[in-house]
């Protein structure tokens, strides 16, 4: 994320924080997607972009070894007010190690503000954290073509679900479910990705394309 981006984030982390950072403000599908994705997963788990702290204590109340790592200091301050008890760091996606210390980790709407080639470097960081076999699951916004749009906080990048799965499987994942959302005449939606980091050496394209599994396109979606 681009420090004008973090620096917006931040005038609005009060704001932010009052209307989304908590339980009630998420949608229930959304709930479901992410903690059924990290049920199995044992281990330490990163909460990238965690914001103000919501899904990183969802996670912690799962039982699992979660930290919310967030690059905009306004955002921790709020976390760590509001979820004493989960453990917050700062820092980004451009910042992770490659050493795959990682179980799984979690960017939900955390890369919509990255230009494509940038997206795709954050997919190879993230695939540096992540042990062999480790779990990744993303959200953002789907639209049928990747195409910038005026986000309520900073400019954001439509992704669609299918580009998403051939970037991550170019990064060396390997793609386990999908969903997208949508309402009835608006140009996105929200999608969402299970992946699961593969064993074997991480490829780039060209590569042979596979279908996501279990996908699916239902329900409505109210943007933030």
């Amino acid at each position: 994320m681009s420090s004008d981006a973090v620096a917006a984030y931040s005038a609005r982390a009060s704001e932010y924080a009052e209307q989304l950072g908590h339980r009630d403000a998420l949608d229930e599908r959304d709930v479901e997607f992410v903690l059924s994705a990290f049920t199995d997963v044992e281990g330490p788990i990163l909460d990238l972009g965690c914001g103000p702290g919501q899904w990183t204590e969802l996670l912690r109340e799962m039982g699992k070894d979660v930290t919310g790592m967030e690059p905009s200091e306004a955002f921790l301050e709020s976390a760590r007010r509001v979820y004493p008890e989960c453990r917050f760091v700062r820092g980004s996606v451009e910042e992770l190690p490659d050493d795959g210390r990682y179980s799984g980790i979690l960017a939900w709407f955390s890369l919509i503000h990255h230009e494509p080639e940038a997206a795709r470097l954050a997919l190879q960081k993230i695939a540096g954290a992540l042990q062999p076999g480790g779990r990744l699951v993303l959200g953002f916004f789907d639209g049928a073509k990747r195409v910038p749009f005026d986000h309520a906080i900073a400019q954001a990048w439509y992704w669609p679900v299918a580009e998403v799965c051939l970037d991550l499987e170019s990064a060396g994942f390997e793609v386990v479910r999908t969903d997208a959302r949508h309402e009835q005449g608006k140009k996105w939606g929200v999608g969402a990705v299970e992946c699961d980091k593969s064993c074997q050496k991480s490829i780039s394209l060209p590569f042979p394309r596979k279908k996501a599994r279990n996908a699916s396109v239902a329900f409505s979606f109210e943007s933030i």
